[in-house]
């Protein structure tokens, strides 16, 4: 579940439950999204979309991770 987010930056980062972490970062994947988890706690999914992204393509990704 996620628990918040962190403030806008070029590096977003999802907060969430550590445990479930591994599950969405390969769901994601077979989706298509790249994420990866970070964080002491290894809690944090973070993904970075190249700064050259469509506005399509990135909502189509949200969606995907959403």
């Amino acid at each position: 579940m996620v628990s918040g987010g962190r403030k806008r930056s070029t590096l977003p980062n999802v907060p969430q439950d550590s445990t479930i972490t591994p599950d969405w970062c390969a769901a994601a994947h077979q989706s298509g999204v790249i994420v990866l988890s970070c964080g002491t706690f290894g809690n944090v999914l973070r993904f970075l979309p190249p700064l050259t992204i469509s506005d399509e393509l990135l909502l189509e990704g949200l969606d995907i991770l959403e």
